[in-house]
Protein backbone atom coordinates (compact mmCIF):
# COMPACT_ATOMS: atom_id res chain seq x y z
CA UNK A 1 0.00 0.00 0.00
CA UNK A 2 1.01 3.70 -0.86
CA UNK A 3 2.41 4.98 2.40
CA UNK A 4 1.17 8.38 1.17
CA UNK A 5 -3.05 7.13 0.93
CA UNK A 6 -2.60 4.75 3.91
CA UNK A 7 -5.53 4.84 6.05
CA UNK A 8 -6.84 3.36 9.60
CA UNK A 9 -10.03 2.05 10.58
CA UNK A 10 -11.26 3.08 14.08
CA UNK A 11 -12.91 0.70 15.90
CA UNK A 12 -16.39 1.12 17.34
CA UNK A 13 -15.31 1.76 20.92
CA UNK A 14 -12.62 4.22 19.31
CA UNK A 15 -15.53 6.01 17.33
CA UNK A 16 -17.31 6.48 20.57
CA UNK A 17 -14.59 7.70 22.76
CA UNK A 18 -13.76 10.30 19.60
CA UNK A 19 -17.20 11.49 19.46
CA UNK A 20 -17.58 11.93 23.23
CA UNK A 21 -14.43 14.31 23.06
CA UNK A 22 -15.69 15.71 20.39
CA UNK A 23 -18.55 16.30 22.28
CA UNK A 24 -17.81 18.28 25.39
CA UNK A 25 -18.33 21.48 26.74
CA UNK A 26 -15.02 23.14 28.13
CA UNK A 27 -13.98 25.55 30.33
CA UNK A 28 -10.26 26.62 30.07
CA UNK A 29 -8.15 26.46 33.26
CA UNK A 30 -5.01 27.58 32.52
CA UNK A 31 -3.15 28.77 29.18
CA UNK A 32 0.47 27.61 28.25
CA UNK A 33 3.01 29.51 26.59
CA UNK A 34 4.47 27.62 23.86
CA UNK A 35 5.90 30.28 21.62
CA UNK A 36 9.19 29.52 21.44
CA UNK A 37 10.74 27.65 18.54
CA UNK A 38 12.44 23.60 19.46
CA UNK A 39 15.49 23.08 17.75
CA UNK A 40 15.54 20.52 15.25
CA UNK A 41 11.77 19.69 16.41
CA UNK A 42 10.01 17.69 14.15
CA UNK A 43 6.64 19.82 16.17
CA UNK A 44 5.69 22.51 17.11
CA UNK A 45 3.40 23.36 19.88
CA UNK A 46 0.98 26.08 18.68
CA UNK A 47 -1.42 25.97 21.60
CA UNK A 48 -1.96 24.39 24.96
CA UNK A 49 -4.45 24.41 27.52
CA UNK A 50 -5.80 22.72 31.28
CA UNK A 51 -9.46 22.27 30.54
CA UNK A 52 -12.40 21.20 32.60
CA UNK A 53 -15.33 19.00 31.28
CA UNK A 54 -18.42 21.49 32.39
CA UNK A 55 -20.77 18.54 33.11
CA UNK A 56 -18.48 16.29 34.81
CA UNK A 57 -15.79 18.79 35.85
CA UNK A 58 -13.17 16.35 34.94
CA UNK A 59 -9.80 17.97 34.38
CA UNK A 60 -7.94 17.79 31.34
CA UNK A 61 -4.46 19.00 29.27
CA UNK A 62 -4.67 19.46 25.52
CA UNK A 63 -2.44 20.68 23.02
CA UNK A 64 -2.51 21.88 19.47
CA UNK A 65 0.55 20.86 17.38
CA UNK A 66 2.25 21.49 13.97
CA UNK A 67 3.85 18.64 12.18
CA UNK A 68 7.66 20.89 10.84
CA UNK A 69 9.13 17.38 10.07
CA UNK A 70 10.53 17.38 6.50
CA UNK A 71 9.10 13.80 6.64
CA UNK A 72 5.70 12.76 7.31
CA UNK A 73 5.03 11.23 10.79
CA UNK A 74 3.24 8.16 11.87
CA UNK A 75 3.03 8.99 15.55
CA UNK A 76 4.31 11.71 18.40
CA UNK A 77 4.58 10.21 21.87
CA UNK A 78 4.83 13.02 24.53
CA UNK A 79 5.28 12.73 28.28
CA UNK A 80 3.60 15.43 31.06
CA UNK A 81 5.73 15.81 34.30
CA UNK A 82 3.42 17.61 37.03
CA UNK A 83 4.86 19.31 39.58
CA UNK A 84 3.92 20.29 43.28
CA UNK A 85 5.86 21.96 45.73
CA UNK A 86 9.51 19.87 44.81
CA UNK A 87 11.52 20.31 42.15
CA UNK A 88 10.85 16.34 41.34
CA UNK A 89 7.58 15.40 39.36
CA UNK A 90 5.41 13.14 41.34
CA UNK A 91 3.63 11.98 38.31
CA UNK A 92 4.35 11.40 34.76
CA UNK A 93 1.65 10.91 31.94
CA UNK A 94 2.48 8.94 28.82
CA UNK A 95 0.52 10.20 25.38
CA UNK A 96 0.75 8.98 22.22
CA UNK A 97 -0.76 10.76 18.90
CA UNK A 98 -1.45 8.67 16.56
CA UNK A 99 -4.45 7.75 13.70
CA UNK A 100 -4.12 4.17 15.07
CA UNK A 101 -4.71 5.04 18.84
CA UNK A 102 -7.87 8.11 17.28
CA UNK A 103 -6.03 10.10 19.24
CA UNK A 104 -5.71 12.65 16.61
CA UNK A 105 -8.19 15.28 17.71
CA UNK A 106 -9.38 17.65 14.90
CA UNK A 107 -6.72 18.19 12.21
CA UNK A 108 -6.43 20.16 9.36
CA UNK A 109 -6.11 16.52 7.51
CA UNK A 110 -8.89 14.23 8.33
CA UNK A 111 -10.35 10.97 7.27
CA UNK A 112 -13.60 9.58 5.30
CA UNK A 113 -16.16 7.59 5.54
CA UNK A 114 -16.00 3.69 3.99
CA UNK A 115 -18.88 1.21 4.57
CA UNK A 116 -20.27 3.71 7.87
CA UNK A 117 -16.68 3.55 9.46
CA UNK A 118 -14.69 6.38 9.80
CA UNK A 119 -11.51 6.31 7.68
CA UNK A 120 -8.91 8.68 9.28
CA UNK A 121 -5.14 8.51 6.84
CA UNK A 122 -2.68 7.48 9.06
CA UNK A 123 0.13 9.71 8.06
CA UNK A 124 0.61 13.58 9.72
CA UNK A 125 2.27 15.51 7.11
CA UNK A 126 4.37 18.44 7.12
CA UNK A 127 2.49 21.75 7.74
CA UNK A 128 -0.95 19.72 9.01
CA UNK A 129 -2.01 20.53 12.82
CA UNK A 130 -3.44 18.55 14.88
CA UNK A 131 -4.07 17.47 18.68
CA UNK A 132 -7.68 19.88 19.22
CA UNK A 133 -10.08 18.22 20.69
CA UNK A 134 -8.00 15.16 22.17
CA UNK A 135 -7.54 15.46 25.45
CA UNK A 136 -5.32 13.71 28.36
CA UNK A 137 -6.99 13.12 31.37
CA UNK A 138 -4.92 14.65 34.67
CA UNK A 139 -5.23 13.03 37.66
CA UNK A 140 -7.54 15.03 40.29
CA UNK A 141 -4.40 15.33 42.80
CA UNK A 142 -3.76 19.10 42.55
CA UNK A 143 -0.28 19.96 40.48
CA UNK A 144 1.14 23.89 40.69
CA UNK A 145 3.68 23.00 37.60
CA UNK A 146 3.46 21.14 34.38
CA UNK A 147 5.90 20.53 32.08
CA UNK A 148 6.40 18.38 28.53
CA UNK A 149 8.70 16.57 26.93
CA UNK A 150 8.63 14.95 23.35
CA UNK A 151 9.81 11.30 23.83
CA UNK A 152 9.57 10.57 20.46
CA UNK A 153 8.49 10.06 16.59
CA UNK A 154 7.75 7.86 14.07
CA UNK A 155 7.98 8.65 10.75
CA UNK A 156 6.07 7.46 7.70
CA UNK A 157 9.34 4.68 6.84
CA UNK A 158 8.64 3.62 10.18
CA UNK A 159 12.07 4.53 11.78
CA UNK A 160 11.65 5.91 15.47
CA UNK A 161 13.67 9.08 16.56
CA UNK A 162 14.11 9.26 20.27
CA UNK A 163 13.26 13.22 20.74
CA UNK A 164 13.95 13.52 24.76
CA UNK A 165 13.43 17.49 24.46
CA UNK A 166 11.71 19.05 27.02
CA UNK A 167 9.54 22.20 26.08
CA UNK A 168 9.50 25.41 28.02
CA UNK A 169 9.78 28.96 28.21
CA UNK A 170 8.19 31.41 24.91
CA UNK A 171 9.84 33.33 22.60
CA UNK A 172 10.66 37.60 23.75
CA UNK A 173 7.80 39.19 23.91
CA UNK A 174 8.34 43.07 22.36
CA UNK A 175 5.91 44.13 25.24
CA UNK A 176 8.96 42.87 27.97
CA UNK A 177 11.95 44.73 26.23
CA UNK A 178 12.92 48.05 27.05
CA UNK A 179 12.01 51.15 25.29
CA UNK A 180 15.69 51.28 23.07
CA UNK A 181 14.80 47.85 22.02
CA UNK A 182 11.23 49.07 21.29
CA UNK A 183 12.64 51.84 19.44
CA UNK A 184 15.22 50.04 17.70
CA UNK A 185 12.33 47.22 16.36
CA UNK A 186 10.36 50.40 15.25
CA UNK A 187 13.28 51.66 13.15
CA UNK A 188 14.30 48.55 11.56
CA UNK A 189 10.98 47.13 10.78
CA UNK A 190 9.86 47.72 7.04
CA UNK A 191 6.64 46.04 7.27
CA UNK A 192 4.73 48.84 8.14
CA UNK A 193 1.35 47.88 6.62
CA UNK A 194 1.00 44.75 8.09
CA UNK A 195 1.26 46.07 11.43
CA UNK A 196 -2.33 47.40 11.19
CA UNK A 197 -4.02 43.55 10.46
CA UNK A 198 -0.85 41.57 12.13
CA UNK A 199 1.08 43.40 14.83
CA UNK A 200 4.62 42.47 16.01
CA UNK A 201 4.91 40.65 19.16
CA UNK A 202 7.62 38.71 19.40
CA UNK A 203 11.25 38.78 18.48
CA UNK A 204 11.64 36.23 15.66
CA UNK A 205 13.23 33.39 15.90
CA UNK A 206 14.26 30.19 13.51
CA UNK A 207 14.48 26.57 14.74
CA UNK A 208 15.93 24.68 12.12
CA UNK A 209 12.42 23.03 11.17
CA UNK A 210 10.46 25.63 11.98
CA UNK A 211 11.03 29.48 12.39
CA UNK A 212 8.70 32.27 14.30
CA UNK A 213 7.57 35.49 12.58
CA UNK A 214 7.35 38.48 14.56
CA UNK A 215 3.38 38.22 14.53
CA UNK A 216 3.40 34.89 16.27
CA UNK A 217 2.74 32.31 13.77
CA UNK A 218 5.02 29.71 13.46
CA UNK A 219 6.11 28.45 10.07
CA UNK A 220 7.75 25.24 8.38
CA UNK A 221 11.57 26.26 7.56
CA UNK A 222 10.56 25.83 4.19
CA UNK A 223 7.71 28.47 4.08
CA UNK A 224 9.35 31.83 2.40
CA UNK A 225 7.13 33.88 3.87
CA UNK A 226 4.93 34.43 6.74
CA UNK A 227 1.32 32.22 6.42
CA UNK A 228 -0.39 34.56 8.31
CA UNK A 229 0.58 37.82 7.68
CA UNK A 230 3.10 37.37 4.53
CA UNK A 231 6.20 38.90 6.51
CA UNK A 232 9.55 37.44 4.40
CA UNK A 233 11.21 35.30 6.11
CA UNK A 234 15.02 35.64 4.78
CA UNK A 235 14.46 39.71 5.58
CA UNK A 236 12.95 39.25 9.45
CA UNK A 237 15.21 36.63 10.51
CA UNK A 238 18.10 38.49 9.48
CA UNK A 239 16.99 42.30 10.23
CA UNK A 240 14.93 41.47 13.48
CA UNK A 241 16.75 38.76 15.23
CA UNK A 242 18.01 39.31 18.89
CA UNK A 243 21.82 40.19 17.54
CA UNK A 244 20.44 43.12 14.80
CA UNK A 245 18.46 44.50 17.41
CA UNK A 246 20.73 44.50 20.24
CA UNK A 247 23.12 46.35 17.47
CA UNK A 248 20.52 48.77 16.87
CA UNK A 249 19.57 49.44 20.11
CA UNK A 250 22.82 50.44 21.12
CA UNK A 251 22.44 53.57 18.64
CA UNK A 252 18.95 54.56 19.80
CA UNK A 253 21.13 54.94 23.32
CA UNK A 254 23.78 57.02 21.87
CA UNK A 255 21.24 59.10 19.88
CA UNK A 256 19.13 59.77 22.79
CA UNK A 257 21.29 62.58 24.44
CA UNK A 258 21.01 64.30 20.52
CA UNK A 259 18.65 66.11 18.66
CA UNK A 260 15.11 64.55 19.48
CA UNK A 261 13.55 62.24 16.61
CA UNK A 262 10.72 62.20 14.50
CA UNK A 263 9.48 59.17 13.43
CA UNK A 264 6.27 58.97 10.79
CA UNK A 265 5.20 55.78 12.63
CA UNK A 266 5.21 54.28 16.38
CA UNK A 267 4.30 50.81 16.38
CA UNK A 268 1.95 50.70 19.67
CA UNK A 269 0.02 47.83 19.40
CA UNK A 270 2.44 45.57 20.79
CA UNK A 271 -0.34 42.93 22.97
CA UNK A 272 0.15 42.51 26.60
CA UNK A 273 0.92 38.73 27.54
CA UNK A 274 -2.31 38.45 30.17
CA UNK A 275 -4.60 40.06 27.48
CA UNK A 276 -3.84 37.87 24.49
CA UNK A 277 -3.73 34.16 26.67
CA UNK A 278 -7.65 35.79 27.76
CA UNK A 279 -8.40 36.28 24.55
CA UNK A 280 -6.58 33.40 22.59
CA UNK A 281 -8.15 30.94 25.43
CA UNK A 282 -11.51 32.58 24.73
CA UNK A 283 -11.42 31.81 20.94
CA UNK A 284 -10.33 28.19 22.06
CA UNK A 285 -13.25 27.91 24.12
CA UNK A 286 -15.60 29.14 21.36
CA UNK A 287 -14.24 27.27 18.91
CA UNK A 288 -14.63 23.76 20.97
CA UNK A 289 -17.90 24.49 22.14
CA UNK A 290 -19.03 25.10 18.46
CA UNK A 291 -17.47 21.48 17.11
CA UNK A 292 -19.01 20.04 20.51
CA UNK A 293 -22.54 21.61 19.57
CA UNK A 294 -22.43 20.47 16.25
CA UNK A 295 -21.15 16.90 17.18
CA UNK A 296 -24.49 16.59 19.44
CA UNK A 297 -26.75 18.06 17.03
CA UNK A 298 -25.70 15.26 14.64
CA UNK A 299 -25.64 12.48 17.14
CA UNK A 300 -29.55 14.32 17.84
CA UNK A 301 -30.60 14.03 14.42
CA UNK A 302 -29.04 10.19 13.76
CA UNK A 303 -31.34 8.79 16.69
CA UNK A 304 -34.35 11.43 15.29
CA UNK A 305 -33.76 9.14 11.89
CA UNK A 306 -33.54 5.89 13.57
CA UNK A 307 -36.82 6.71 15.28
CA UNK A 308 -38.84 7.57 12.45
CA UNK A 309 -37.43 4.70 9.82
CA UNK A 310 -38.49 2.35 13.24
CA UNK A 311 -41.97 4.08 13.18
CA UNK A 312 -42.49 4.00 9.32
CA UNK A 313 -41.55 -0.02 9.65
CA UNK A 314 -43.70 -0.35 12.86
CA UNK A 315 -46.74 1.37 10.81
CA UNK A 316 -46.11 -0.54 7.91
CA UNK A 317 -46.39 -3.83 9.85
CA UNK A 318 -49.31 -2.58 11.44
CA UNK A 319 -51.11 -1.83 8.39
CA UNK A 320 -50.33 -5.12 6.88
CA UNK A 321 -51.57 -6.93 9.80
CA UNK A 322 -54.99 -5.22 9.58
CA UNK A 323 -54.86 -5.86 6.11
CA UNK A 324 -54.33 -9.72 6.85
CA UNK A 325 -57.26 -9.77 9.58
CA UNK A 326 -59.78 -7.80 7.00
CA UNK A 327 -58.96 -10.57 4.71
CA UNK A 328 -59.63 -13.28 6.77
CA UNK A 329 -62.99 -11.58 8.93
CA UNK A 330 -64.21 -9.70 5.89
Amino acid sequence: MDASVESVTHSRAQRRAMRRDLQRYIRVVRSFDFSGVAENSPVEITEGYVVSDRETDEVFVCFELLCVSKRPLRSLTIRLHLYDRQNVPYERLTFRYAAADGTLGLRSGIGRRRAGRRVEPVLIHPGETFGRASYIRLPARYFKRLTLELVSAVYADGVEEALGCILSGGAKRLSEADIYTRRAFVSKNVFRAAEEAFPSVYVPESGGNSWLCCCGQKNLASDAVCTRCSRERDWVLTNLNEQSLASEREKEIAEESGVLRRSAYRQNRYLETDAEREQKAEAFEKAVAAVAERERMAEKRKWRILFCILGLIGFAALMTFLLRLYDVFG
